[in-house]
């Protein structure tokens, strides 16, 4: 999972709206993905919901063990991460291996192949679907009110999952142009 205050800025670029639209789209219990319209692929319709209603889901699930990992923690700490992932999955990978997995699937590497060989699932909206992977990166594009928009809607879930809501109402926001 990913923190939703850098999923909402990501995310208006992957649709290819606007934040305030995103927020909303966000916090909305009856949102889809893939619907018919001027921009529609063939498609399986997939219902998102809210961002809570979405992670909960899955985070929730009891009928499959589930390993929950935030975005942040893995580039924080990406070799660590990925071997709790690969000790959930009963996996022993040599040392070796594992380095060479996590170097073909850093962020740069995933833009120098989505530019050679393009990406399936970028949206039609978007000039390319892995644009940063930066964390934090909500500090200097989202407003005040946005920021409490996603909180309103996020924030018990948000610090659950160790997404300070103090640390985000703390922040002096840098008003978008």
């Amino acid at each position: 999972m990913r923190n939703p205050l850098d999923v909402c800025v990501s995310f208006s670029h992957h649709l290819g709206r606007s934040l305030d639209e995103t927020v909303a789209i966000m916090a909305n219990e009856d949102f889809c993905l893939h619907r018919a319209g001027p921009n529609w692929r063939p498609s399986m319709t997939e219902r998102l919901a809210s961002w809570s209603t979405h992670v909960k889901s899955w985070v929730d699930n009891r009928q499959l063990p589930t390993l929950v990992l935030r975005y942040e923690d893995l580039l924080d700490d990406t070799a660590g991460t990925f071997g709790k992932a690969l000790a959930f999955l009963g996996l022993d990978i040599p040392p070796e291996r594992m380095a060479r997995a996590i170097a073909f699937s850093s962020f740069e590497s995933l833009q120098r192949q989505e530019q050679n060989s393009g990406f399936r699932e970028k949206s039609t909206r978007s000039h390319n679907f892995f644009r940063q992977g930066k964390k934090e990166g909500w500090r200097d594009r989202l407003s005040r009110a946005q920021i409490n928009a996603l909180q309103h809607a996020h924030g018990e879930l948000m610090e659950e999952l160790g997404y300070s809501a103090a640390d985000s109402r703390a922040h002096d926001c840098i008003e978008p142009a």
